[in-house]
């Protein structure tokens, strides 16, 4: 059983989560950008994507909630201002949004998508301030810090701990059935 990965390291720091190169769906928007690291019940998926360009999207193929980790991603929904995101922030593209990507250098974000309706609750958090470690039931420690980006599947049996005060961007997504 999965217990968490890491999708990220603020640092540049490799991860030890591995990745598979692949589409997310036939209509992925990013499909040559894609590295999934988690695939779970109900069509989801947790990984990370390092994107350059502009993609006009007419009807986003599924829900998918991101972070940006590096660089600058904005995305414009038909008749709107442009969201700006930048490192740290994040966003959720629901199914079925027009949507205007657009990355003018290399950006890198964290994702979690569900293609099938129903529910589910996966989360991806990119650790704002200070440091947790993560103790799995099989006693092995993970520890992230200030930047880093992780994902948990929903009913993972982790326990964690911090020392110090912890800011987190906590990401619980949910599809209506």
């Amino acid at each position: 059983m999965t217990v968490a990965l890491v999708l990220h390291r603020a640092d540049g720091a490799p991860v030890s989560t591995s990745f598979r190169r692949t589409a997310f769906g036939k209509d992925d928007p990013f499909p040559r950008h894609r590295e999934i690291a988690w695939e779970g019940p109900g069509s989801m998926s947790a990984g990370r994507i390092s994107f350059i360009g502009e993609l006009e999207v007419p009807s986003f193929p599924h829900t998918e909630t991101i972070v940006v980790m590096a660089g600058e991603l904005s995305l414009t929904a038909a008749g709107a201002a442009p969201l700006v995101l930048r490192p740290g922030e994040g966003a959720v593209i629901a199914r079925g949004t027009a949507v205007r990507i657009l990355a003018r250098s290399r950006t890198l974000f964290v994702f979690c998508a569900a293609a099938a309706e129903g529910p589910n609750n996966p989360g991806i958090t990119p650790l704002r301030a200070g440091s947790v470690r993560f103790a799995a039931p099989d006693g092995s420690v993970l520890s992230v810090g200030t930047g880093d980006a992780l994902f948990v599947p929903q009913g993972a049996p982790i326990g964690w701990e911090s020392s110090d005060r912890v800011a987190k961007f906590y990401v619980v997504q949910s599809v209506q059935a």
